[in-house]
C-alpha cells in the first residue's frame, strides 16, 4: 500500500453507501410498492362476497352501498394520477379498485332502486 494507508475491503454497510444504498432502494422502490398493490386489492376485493351475496338474494339488505361510489371515483382518480407520473404501483393498486367499484356501484343500483 502506498503512504501506509491500509486499504480493506469495504464492509457491506460501506459498500451499500457506496453504491447509493441499493439493497434500501430495492426495499423503498419495488419491495414496499409490490406489498401495497398486494394490500390495496385484497381492501378492494373484501366486498366482494357480500356484494355477490346480495346479488343472489336480490337485496342489498343492510349493506351500505354509498362507499362503493367513493371506491370508484377514489380509483378512477388514482388511475388518471398513475398515468400522469407513469407509475405502475400505484396503477395496479387501483385498477381492480376502479372496476370492483364500478361493478359495486351498479349492483348498489340495480338492487336499491324501487
Amino acid at each position: 500500500n502506498r503512504a501506509g494507508i491500509n486499504r480493506k475491503k469495504p464492509s457491506s454497510l460501506h459498500s451499500s453507501v457506496a453504491n447509493g444504498g441499493a439493497e434500501e432502494n430495492k426495499f423503498a422502490t419495488t419491495i414496499a410498492p409490490t406489498i401495497g398493490v398486494i394490500v390495496a386489492n385484497g381492501m378492494f376485493l373484501s366486498s366482494l362476497p357480500a356484494v355477490l351475496d346480495a346479488r343472489s338474494i336480490g337485496s342489498l339488505g343492510s349493506l351500505n352501498p354509498i362507499p362503493w361510489a367513493f371506491i370508484w371515483a377514489n380509483c378512477v382518480a388514482w388511475l388518471h394520477y398513475s398515468v400522469i407520473i407513469k407509475n405502475k404501483y400505484a396503477f395496479f393498486s387501483n385498477a381492480l379498485g376502479a372496476f370492483l367499484g364500478l361493478f359495486f356501484v351498479l349492483t348498489g343500483m340495480a338492487l336499491g332502486s324501487p
